[in-house]
């Protein structure tokens, strides 16, 4: 690979670059820059100067007054640049996280300095809401009432109908097969589905959402009366 120096004046963001760069994950960026630099070249098309991969990137260097950055300038025509300015960002969603190892070394980074989890791009509430969805804080079971064969869950939430369980219930979830015999196990998927609408928390992993939302369906479509 043959690494340019350019002058950042002479790039152009992609006028069709798909990717959404939030005010948060802008400062994200320029954090690392300011902490670690350029850690790797900014994908260009000879061709029109467009920023294939690192529009994001781009945007942090021009608020943060840079002139140069490194650049990988390739010879691709408009619609191979499309694909791999496509490709570049699909392959960082197709991977998944290990969400223990990565709530241990959060917590690590957080142990050493606030300031090193925040640059990790996590924040301090975040970690606290994975800490306590693996330790199971945030459940609430209420008491199993053993003298009823259906179980009501009462909500804090006025608005929110009451709930009504049958003893057992079986569905397929995400294409998986599950059984719920009792109630608790019941209150356990809607304490998740509340955890998921808090406002404070910021879900991170595209394919947890997916779950979370996958459980909401089933909570609304077999149990609801």
């Amino acid at each position: 690979m043959k690494i340019e120096h350019l002058k950042i004046d002479k790039l152009i963001e992609h006028p069709k670059n798909a990717r959404i760069h939030t005010k948060r994950n802008l400062e994200a960026i320029k954090n690392s820059l300011e902490s670690f630099g350029q850690t790797k070249p900014l994908l260009v098309q000879r061709s029109t100067m467009y920023v294939i991969a690192g529009n994001g990137t781009l945007q942090a260097m021009k608020s943060l007054g840079w002139t140069e950055c490194d650049c990988h300038v390739l010879d691709l025509d408009d619609s191979k640049a499309y694909a791999l300015s496509i490709l570049d960002n699909k392959t960082g969603e197709m991977s998944e996280w290990d969400e223990r190892a990565l709530t241990e070394t959060l917590n690590l980074l957080k142990e050493d300095s606030l300031e090193l989890l925040e640059l990790s791009g996590f924040q301090n509430d975040e970690l606290d809401a994975m800490l306590k969805f693996q330790s199971g804080e945030m459940f609430d079971k209420p008491k199993k009432d053993k003298k009823s064969e259906k179980k009501t869950v009462d909500s804090d939430n006025s608005n929110v109908p009451q709930v009504e369980y049958s003893d057992q219930v079986s569905f397929n979830l995400m294409g998986f097969p599950y059984v719920l015999a009792d109630v608790e196990q019941i209150q356990e998927l809607k304490c998740l589905t509340e955890f998921l609408h808090n406002a404070e928390v910021k879900v991170k992993n595209e394919v947890t959402k997916k779950v979370f939302d996958a459980i909401q369906a089933v909570l609304t479509n077999e149990f609801m009366r």
